[in-house]
Parts: C-alpha cells; sequence; structure tokens
C-alpha cells in the first residue's frame, strides 16, 4: 500500500496507507492512526493508518503536510470537519488538529454561527456551497459534525414557502414532532408570529446507538458520533402525547424514522399532517399514501436535505400533506395484492 504513494526519494516521510470501509448510511471518519508518541490505536473502527517513521519536517498551514515537533509526524492531508481531533492519547503531546476542507469549511460556516447555533442561509448560497463540497463529505458533515445532526437543511425560501402553505390551509396551531433541536419550529415562529408553533421530541435519538443498526453499531464502536440534542424550547413528549396535549391543526413531521409513526400521526385528531421526508424509503414510504394526501410539488423543489450533494441536478425530499382523523376528507384504501401500493407494503403487514 506504501508503494501507491509515490514519495520522493529524496526525501524520508512518514506516509499512511489509508483503508477505508463505507456504511451504505453512514460514511465514517475520524482516522484511526498511530504514532511514537501515542498508546495504540485511536479513533475507532473504519480508517485505519500504517505509518513508517520520518525525518521531521516543520510545521506547516493547515492543508498542507504538516509536523509537531515532539511528535515527529507528518498527516497526509485530510478532509475533516473543522472541529475535528485526534484524541487526547497521551501525555506529552495533547492532540493535532487535523486539516480541513475549505469546502466543508464554508459550508458550516453556512450551517452554523460560531456558537455552534444554526443559520437559514439562502437557497442560492446554499447550492453554490454544495456544489463545491466533495462527493461524500456532506453526509459526513451532518451526521458527524459535533454540533449535528443534521437531516433537513431549511432556506430562507423553503421557510417562506411552507408559511405560505400552512396559511393556506387556514391553520394556526402547529405541532413539529420528532422536531429534534427545533430549529424548523423556530424558523417558522420568525417567519410567521401570528402563528403557534410549538416542537416537540421524544429525545429517544439523544444517544446516538438509537438511529443505528447492529452492523454500524460495530463499525463505530469508539467513534465519537453526536445525538440529537433538543433545546430548551422543545417539549421532550412522545409525539401522540404532544397532539393530546397541544391539540395542533397541523402537525409537521420531517425526517421521520422508517416505521408506523406517520400512520399514527394521520389516524390522530389533527387536520392535516405534512411531512417532510426523502425519497426511497430513507424515511416512511409510499405505504402511507393509501391515506388521503396530496404530493407538494412546489414545496418539494425549495426543500433541502443531507442526501442533495448536487442539487442542480437532483433532488431528494419529498413533501407529502396528508388529511389526518379531523378532516372530513381523511379516508384510506384498501389495498390488495396486484394494486401499485402492494410493493411498499412493509414486511410485518398492516
Amino acid at each position: 500500500m506504501l508503494s501507491d504513494l509515490h514519495l520522493p526519494e529524496s526525501r524520508r516521510t512518514l506516509a499512511f496507507a489509508l483503508v477505508t470501509r463505507r456504511s451504505p448510511w453512514l460514511r465514517r471518519w475520524p482516522p484511526v492512526g498511530r504514532c511514537r508518541c501515542l498508546r495504540g490505536w485511536h479513533g475507532g473502527g473504519t480508517l485505519l493508518r500504517a505509518c513508517v517513521e520520518v525525518n521531521p519536517v516543520p510545521y506547516a498551514a493547515a492543508g498542507s503536510w504538516s509536523h509537531r515537533g515532539r511528535c515527529e509526524t507528518e498527516w497526509m492531508r485530510q478532509e475533516t470537519p473543522a472541529t475535528v481531533w485526534c484524541p487526547d492519547g497521551c501525555a506529552d503531546q495533547p492532540g493535532i488538529a487535523l486539516p480541513r476542507s475549505n469546502a466543508r469549511d464554508n459550508l458550516a460556516r453556512l450551517l452554523w454561527t460560531r456558537s455552534g447555533g444554526r443559520r437559514l442561509p439562502s437557497t442560492r448560497a446554499l447550492d453554490a456551497a454544495l456544489a463545491r463540497l466533495p462527493r461524500g463529505e456532506l453526509h459526513d458533515l451532518c451526521e458527524l459534525d459535533p454540533r449535528g445532526p443534521l437531516y433537513l437543511l431549511p432556506t430562507r425560501e423553503f421557510v417562506r414557502r411552507l408559511v405560505a402553505s400552512i396559511r393556506a390551509l387556514g391553520s394556526r396551531r402547529i405541532l413539529e414532532v420528532a422536531a429534534g433541536d427545533g430549529f424548523l419550529a423556530g424558523a417558522l415562529r420568525r417567519a410567521a408570529p401570528e402563528l403557534t408553533v410549538v416542537a416537540s421530541d421524544s429525545g429517544a435519538w439523544a444517544d446516538p446507538r438509537a438511529r443505528m443498526n447492529a452492523r454500524e453499531r460495530r463499525q463505530l464502536r469508539g467513534v465519537d458520533v453526536p445525538g440529537v440534542r433538543l433545546s430548551g424550547s422543545v417539549l421532550r413528549l412522545d409525539a401522540l402525547e404532544a397532539i393530546r396535549r397541544t391539540r395542533p391543526d397541523l402537525v409537521l413531521a420531517s425526517w421521520l424514522p422508517p416505521g408506523a409513526l406517520l400512520d399514527r400521526l394521520i389516524r390522530a385528531p389533527v387536520r392535516h399532517v405534512l411531512e417532510i421526508g426523502a425519497k426511497d424509503g430513507v424515511t416512511p414510504g409510499a405505504w402511507s399514501w393509501r391515506f388521503a394526501h396530496e404530493l407538494c410539488d412546489e414545496l418539494e423543489q425549495h426543500a433541502r436535505c443531507r442526501l442533495d450533494e448536487r442539487p442542480g441536478r437532483e433532488l431528494h425530499s419529498r413533501v407529502t400533506l396528508y388529511y389526518g382523523a379531523r378532516h372530513p376528507s381523511h379516508a384510506r384504501e384498501r389495498v390488495r395484492p396486484g394494486d401499485w401500493l402492494w410493493q411498499f407494503r412493509p414486511s410485518s403487514g398492516d
């Protein structure tokens, strides 16, 4: 592996052979490395480095080959988020900052403030930043940055269009369930002060393992994966309990996990359920379309999410308005074998 790096013969240099394994759902860093000052492998899981000794070279700026004197280690350039550090694994060296991708830093500045608060960028600025980002880095940033995780990436235009849709339905009391940090609900409050907007979340994903399957837990053993952090404005309530307490006209559900929760929300005593999800079964799939609904194509065109690496070419969001149990148009289609929807029927049945 080291022979493939084609290092100049004029300098003896520390090289790292990189071996990566990638999960379809989670692309993982940080790297696992070993140098003379660290005791064993650190980081955990999916990126291994084999190293050889070096002659010290002067410390260089981030993004280039660099050296930290006592460690006598050069780090091959890695495109990692701004906040990623090697662990404090040894007494004489508190940690080495890994070089960062400029494109990722630019995107992070659009999404977060310096203090870690969320930003609401324009669609144009977000699309431009995503177009410059190397493929695969958007998912890593959204999933593994300590300020995350992020799923929906709201923009100013999307929030304005969402407010217009809610007003057109005549809804006044809005409940966002599975709201996470409550950022989307907060953006709605600021854009439409006349609406009563409440955010709730069960807190189940505060433990990051709750959103991983068994394979991902094995691969990420020892990796610092952030959990969902609820803000102070988010009610820590199960979705159905939050509906009973707040009695909303419209339930907003963004990036629900696959499962039966969406169907339960549609059956709940509400007029509308507006689901913002993703295509291809990443969030609840087309099986819920057996309930009376409308597809919100115009709103979809303004939605951005963690899957939109190249939004100019392809968008992955899907926005659906369902008629809840309190709406006179609420209905459920009986799906039989051979019907188009039957292919989406979950294995557990209905």
